[in-house]
């Protein structure tokens, strides 16, 4: 494992100072999470703020189609978050008919931005989580 670079005195402070923030921004996120008052808007807007022209691109899917569906169908779509982690995102989607399910998925997203792929803005990265812990999905939280 490489070793840490040596840092002046200065440069410390800063990265304390930076780091300190970041902690402090967290925890208002998360408070504002958990009391309802962060919109989906706000959090899109402050990615966007973070890493402009930001995009989820599907990087995998499996998919079984189980039953067909017709022109006419009313479909419902449901989706639930599985896995969070730095740059993606896993879902498992289903589509339904009534009672009938069509389609079952599982979709794996990395999060873009300028070409490449970037770690999930922290904000929008603990709305994930959070959603995650709230339908009782697996993998990291």
């Amino acid at each position: 494992m490489a070793n840490p670079p040596t840092l002046t005195p200065e440069q410390r402070q800063l990265a304390l100072e930076k780091a300190a923030v970041a902690r402090r921004q967290r925890a208002e996120v998360k408070d504002k999470l958990k009391i309802g008052s962060l919109t989906l808007r706000e959090l899109f807007d402050a990615a966007e703020r973070e890493a402009p022209g930001f995009a989820f691109v599907v990087r995998s899917m499996a998919i079984d189609f189980l039953k067909p569906a017709r022109m006419d169908d009313v479909l419902e779509v449901q989706t639930e978050t599985t896995e969070v982690k730095g740059a993606s995102i896993t879902v498992t989607q289903r589509i339904i008919r009534g009672e009938d399910l069509l389609v079952a998925a599982q979709v794996r997203v990395a999060f873009v931005s300028g070409g490449r792929a970037r770690p999930i803005p922290g904000a929008l990265r603990l709305a994930m989580r959070a959603e995650q812990a709230r339908a009782g999905g697996r993998g990291r939280s």
